[in-house]
């Protein structure tokens, strides 16, 4: 009797988060600058003379991104490579036409962030078409008629779109805005988050959204919420996405609107912010074990192998024998 298949295979979820990162990084650079920065010096909102200087620094943490895309694209061939017996190069020339495009992408991206880099405005739009065409992979699906398919890039389009402009708020924009003086420094504080409520909203939509088709399509019953691994690991994500939720709600609610009132008030929003971006994380760490495991959806009820056991058919994209990473993510 051939040994049973692992339920986790340990070495899935750090591929898994730097598959994360090379969406989260990127998009959420471009979301700062494009929803956050450009509109506030464009404007002229009180404060913005802080930020001028923070458009490099987001380009910086974008190409911190880009080359979490390239080791992905790496670790995706090289998996592939072993799952086939093939060498590294034979199986560069099997998969020419994804790898080919994805290094096109990648360093077109990667460029973009350099030109931004060196405070040229338009290296902003080759970075965002660029990251924006390899999460949706071009959209083949929609073009194609299979709806279904652009459901988990969109999941994290909207992820990136929300905490990962948080993330580049906070270390680009807001760590510029603190060297300013107590004054310049709450109004352009208040002045990005003000700004950044648009986005985080649109973003968090798109992330609850597409993620209710996402756990209807996987648990394929209920009761797997509370009977299956996969069910157990969605629980926790759920738990610690309501709490970053109601932190959330709490910035738009209530710090949004106090910024600027108290010299406290800043203190406090950083507080809470990081707090919210330590629990995505998190949700991370979470979600890379949970598209690791065997989805529900992959076993009918009383099918061979018995719970737990039955992996997903077919390799999914960004593992060895499907396509290289970049947005196909739960």
């Amino acid at each position: 009797m051939a040994p049973a298949e692992p339920l986790l295979v340990w070495t899935d979820p750090p591929r898994e988060i730097i598959g994360f990162l090379a969406s989260y990084l990127p998009l959420g650079a471009v979301g700062y600058y494009f929803a956050v920065l450009r509109p506030t010096l464009r404007q002229g909102f009180p404060g913005s003379a802080a930020l001028t200087d923070s458009a490099p620094r987001a380009a910086r943490i974008g190409l911190v991104g880009v080359l979490c895309g390239a080791l992905a694209l790496l670790i995706s061939v090289i998996g592939r490579a072993e799952h086939t017996g093939l060498g590294f190069s034979d199986t560069v020339i099997l998969m020419r036409g994804p790898v080919v495009q994805r290094i096109l992408l990648v360093t077109a991206v990667g460029l973009g962030f350099v030109l931004a880099l060196l405070r040229r405005s338009w290296g902003w739009i080759i970075a965002a078409l660029g990251a924006l065409w390899i999460q949706l992979n071009g959209l083949p699906q929609v073009f194609s008629g299979r709806w279904f398919g652009i459901v988990n890039p969109i999941h994290v389009l909207g992820g990136s779109l929300w905490l990962g402009t948080l993330f580049v708020m906070m270390v680009a924009g807001v760590g510029i805005a603190l060297q300013a003086d107590a004054g310049e420094r709450d109004a352009a504080v208040g002045t990005l988050v003000r700004r950044f409520s648009a986005i985080a909203l649109v973003g968090a939509g798109l992330l609850g959204i597409t993620g209710v088709i996402t756990a209807w399509r996987h648990l394929h019953r209920w009761s797997s919420l509370w009977t299956t691994p996969y069910g157990w690991t969605l629980d926790a994500k759920l738990v610690v996405v309501l709490l970053i939720l109601t932190l959330g709600f709490y910035h738009w609610r209530t710090v949004r609107l106090a910024l600027g009132s108290t010299p406290e008030s800043v203190v406090t929003f950083r507080k809470t912010a990081w707090r919210e971006l330590k629990l995505a994380g998190l949700v991370l760490v979470i979600t890379s074990v949970l598209v690791s495991l065997p989805s529900p959806r992959s076993r009918p009820e009383g099918g061979p192998g018995g719970p737990g056991t039955a992996r997903f058919q077919g390799p999914p994209p960004g593992r060895p024998g499907g396509p290289p990473p970049g947005g196909d993510r739960d």
